[in-house]
C-alpha cells in the first residue's frame, strides 16, 4: 500500500497520508486494500471499490514490477503508476504491455497512457467511486477499441491517452 497525495477523487477530499492501493492487475484502489481479483467490472458493488483502472485484467508484470513516483511540488503534483513490462498471467513470452496512470493534483485530472500494447487482450478501463455506484469509462463512440459490454471492456492501442475528470 502506497500513500501519496491525490486531494480529491469522485468529489471527496482524501485525507493526507489515505492508502492506496497498486495491484500488479492493472488497476490501484482508493483507500485500502487491493483485492485478488483478476479483473472487474465498473461499476460494481463487489470489492474492490473506488477503482482506477487503466488495464484491469489478468496482467502480470515482469521483472521490473510496478513503478510509483510523485513529481513536482504542491499544488501540482502528480502522482505516477507505471507498468512499464507487463504482460498477461500464464503468457510471459506472449504480449507486450506498458502503460500508466497520472493523476494530476490541483487540476484533478486522471490520464491513463498507454505505450506498447503488443497482443494487447481486452480488459476493464475506467474510473469507479468509492461506494461502487457509478463509474466512468472510455465512450466506444470515441474509442473503437472499447466495447460498452459486461466487462466494459476496451483493448487500449499504443500511443492512446484517455483522460477522466472524476472530481
Amino acid at each position: 500500500v502506497q500513500t501519496c497525495a491525490l486531494p480529491i477523487f469522485w468529489g471527496t477530499t482524501v485525507a493526507a497520508g489515505s492508502p492506496l492501493a497498486v495491484s500488479a492487475s492493472g488497476y490501484l484502489r482508493v483507500g485500502g486494500e487491493s483485492s485478488a481479483t483478476p479483473t472487474g467490472v465498473l461499476p460494481s458493488l463487489a470489492a474492490p471499490n473506488g477503482v482506477i483502472a487503466p488495464h484491469w485484467g489478468d496482467v502480470s508484470v515482469r521483472g521490473s514490477l510496478v513503478c510509483l513516483a510523485t513529481t513536482g511540488s504542491a499544488p501540482a503534483r502528480r502522482f505516477l503508476v507505471a507498468w512499464p513490462d507487463a504482460t498477461y498471467f500464464q503468457a510471459a513470452s506472449g504480449p507486450r504491455l506498458s502503460f500508466e496512470l497520472v493523476v494530476t493534483e490541483g487540476a484533478g485530472t486522471v490520464d491513463f497512457v498507454y505505450g506498447a500494447m503488443t497482443n494487447a487482450r481486452f480488459a476493464t478501463t475506467g474510473i469507479e467511486s468509492p461506494d461502487g455506484l457509478q463509474a466512468v469509462r472510455p465512450p466506444p463512440a470515441l474509442f473503437p477499441g472499447c466495447v460498452d459490454a459486461a466487462g466494459n471492456n476496451c483493448r487500449p492501442a499504443a500511443g492512446l491517452v484517455l483522460r477522466f475528470l472524476p472530481s
